[in-house]
């Protein structure tokens, strides 16, 4: 099993969903259970992807629901995650079920795993990123929520022009109360570049709540000593 995550700020964008049916296996059920958004998402591929030379991320887990209708897929190939044109999909015509990834806007059509325990197997995780021309929301908070050090700066630079800055103030909040200190480092840069810059983009309540976070958690002697300078 691997580690998941929820999407902590409301509300979450629209996630994908797909229906019980035969072939697809328990422990898929029984993994999502726990979250939508794996810690470990990126999969090597043979050849190169619209994400990159050496493999394609996958993003949330689709939780039990109607199944997406695309006209473009064959029947037997069921989307359990998907952004965009890019699917990943249980293909129903093998048994076991096996994993294809599907990326129609380059007619791009790849077998990478027999069944779903070599595909979850082979994920790994490896410092997100993401530019403006592939931007989604899905795709940007999936890499903040699995971000581990400094990568999260050019993230939330992402996230401060392209989300409302009420959403934006809440997941600085909640980034800063519940990841580790690099994270806390990187929104504590993030909150004094808003205090120099653009001063209007927090609410008053944000700030408030921002700076007692800070003020007690591990980068607290740090916060204390930029602002001193406030």
């Amino acid at each position: 099993m691997i580690a998941l995550h929820t999407w902590p700020i409301a509300p979450a964008p629209k996630l994908p969903t797909i229906p019980k049916l035969a072939g697809i296996p328990n422990r898929y059920w029984d993994m999502v259970a726990g979250g939508q958004f794996p810690d470990t998402f990126w999969l090597a591929t043979n050849e190169p992807t619209s994400d990159s030379l050496d493999g394609v991320a996958i993003h949330a887990f689709a939780s039990e629901g109607p199944q997406l209708q695309v006209s473009d897929l064959p029947a037997t190939c069921v989307p359990f995650s998907y952004d965009g044109q890019q699917y990943f999909c249980f293909d129903l015509s093998t048994n076991p079920a096996s994993i294809r990834y599907i990326d129609t806007d380059v007619d791009q059509w790849l077998t990478v795993a027999p069944d779903f325990d070599t595909f979850v197997q082979q994920l790994i995780w490896r410092a997100p990123t993401l530019t403006q021309e592939a931007y989604s929301e899905q795709k940007l908070g999936h890499a903040l929520l699995v971000a581990r050090g400094s990568e999260i700066e050019d993230l939330l630079e992402l996230a401060r022009f392209n989300w409302d800055y009420r959403v934006y103030g809440q997941w600085l909040i909640w980034l800063a109360a519940n990841r580790p200190q690099p994270i806390q480092l990187a929104v504590m840069a993030e909150f004094s570049f808003l205090h120099e810059f653009m001063p209007r983009h927090l609410i008053l309540t944000h700030q408030h709540q921002l700076t007692e976070i800070l003020m007690n958690s591990d980068v607290s002697e740090q916060f204390h000593f930029l602002t001193k300078k406030w």
